[in-house]
């Protein structure tokens, strides 16, 4: 059909027309292929690239209006290049949400373990430390625990001090990373690095206060 349609137009039309039409067809048409092409491939090449790359390969979807499905093992490829998750465990998908939501609110053991360095308790340590009042396995995120300040006032959502000792630490640029002995377990704990006096160096004795608004009391993993 598109051929006679061709055919029909090139017959119709003064023969330097034809051509000029036909050439603009071929013009238009090459253009448009070497554009999709080249789009699909700064996508893919994007994508094991740096952050910086992925950003650029989310602005190319969106100017695109694309429709993309991203496979990946990849925790921090998933946050950044989704508008929507689906965590998948031994092909079932386990949790589907936004990319915060996922993160703040995991379902169960196996999303919190995925999705980052959450410390998980025993709900029994956490209730008597903590003042809670929850069950099974329970979830801390290591950027809601803080460091008590002497003379500072705090909320009703923040718990009483835990006792711990600095085992190690990882400086990650505007982030420190500790590991801190506590009663309830060993602890991952993020606190930013605002300066060089905020440093604690091992075997630092301090107290920690945590969030209580944002522990979760998680579901079992499906084995």
């Amino acid at each position: 059909m598109l051929c006679g349609a061709i055919r029909f137009v090139l017959e119709s039309v003064p023969r330097y027309l034809a051509y000029f039409l036909l050439f603009f067809f071929l013009c238009f048409f090459f253009v448009f292929f070497f554009f999709k092409q080249k789009t699909a491939y700064e996508i893919s090449a994007c994508l094991v690239g740096s952050e910086m790359c992925i950003r650029d390969s989310r602005q190319i979807q969106r100017e695109l209006n694309l429709t993309t499905i991203f496979v990946t093992h990849d925790q921090e490829e998933a946050m950044l290049m989704s508008d929507r998750i689906f965590l998948m465990n031994k092909g079932e998908i386990v949790q589907s949400d936004t990319a915060e939501n996922l993160y703040t609110q995991p379902a169960n053991e196996f999303v919190a373990r995925f999705m980052g360095h959450y410390n998980l308790v025993s709900a029994h340590n956490a209730n008597s430390l903590l003042g809670l009042n929850l069950s099974g396995i329970v979830a801390i995120r290591p950027e809601s625990i803080y460091v008590r300040e002497a003379g500072r006032q705090y909320g009703e959502h923040i718990s009483h001090p835990v006792s711990g000792t600095i085992r190690d630490s990882q400086l990650l640029g505007n982030i420190i990373r500790y590991q801190v002995d506590t009663g309830l377990g060993a602890l991952t704990v993020d606190l930013l690095n605002r300066s060089s006096e905020r440093l604690f160096e091992q075997g630092t004795q301090l107290e920690l206060m945590f969030n209580k608004n944002e522990i979760r009391a998680l579901a079992p993993s499906v084995n």
